[in-house]
């Protein structure tokens, strides 16, 4: 990879988490320009898309990632937010497995899964994803946050207090 697409991708990086989703997907698409073939790139590029609300596009780029890294992370984690977006539970659910079966750690993606069962009032299971994340992010706001929501979908009224202390 050369200097140019190295300094492009770490632009668009940085254009995302600062919340500057056009100059983000603007970066991405520059390096893609140059190297069509960087599954990170896609994959990011993913990502971003989903951040934007354009489904459709997401899921192109997710697969273009898939297709030169197969198990890429973040491509799997963008198709289960296309697919949970789009209110097809049950593929989401599979994604965010072939993505946990790949990278355990991906503690995000627990947090969605958990997240997602306890929409569909799974509440074991959501409590088992979430257990299974905060071994990889304990302390983590996003966790604590679900935590309280499964609380609170459990009726533990006291739960939910302390969570919010």
């Amino acid at each position: 990879m050369n200097d140019m697409i190295a300094r492009a991708l770490d632009n668009a990086r940085r254009y995302r988490r600062l919340g500057q989703i056009d100059a983000a997907i603007e970066s991405y698409r520059d390096a893609l320009s140059q190297d069509p073939s960087i599954a990170d790139a896609h994959a990011g590029l993913a990502m971003t898309l989903v951040e934007a609300g354009r489904l459709s596009a997401a899921q192109q780029e997710a697969f273009a990632a898939l297709a030169a890294a197969p198990t890429n992370a973040e491509a799997l984690f963008a198709l289960a937010l296309v697919e949970h977006a789009r209110n097809r539970t049950a593929k989401a659910l599979e994604r965010l497995d072939d993505l946990l079966t790949a990278a355990p750690w991906e503690y995000q993606a627990l947090r969605v899964k958990a997240a997602i069962l306890r929409s569909e009032g799974r509440l074991d299971e959501a409590r088992a994803a979430l257990n299974d994340a905060q071994h990889w992010a304990p302390g983590d706001i996003d966790l604590l946050i679900e935590a309280g929501w499964q609380a609170r979908a459990r009726g533990e009224r006291g739960d939910v207090e302390q969570l919010a202390q």
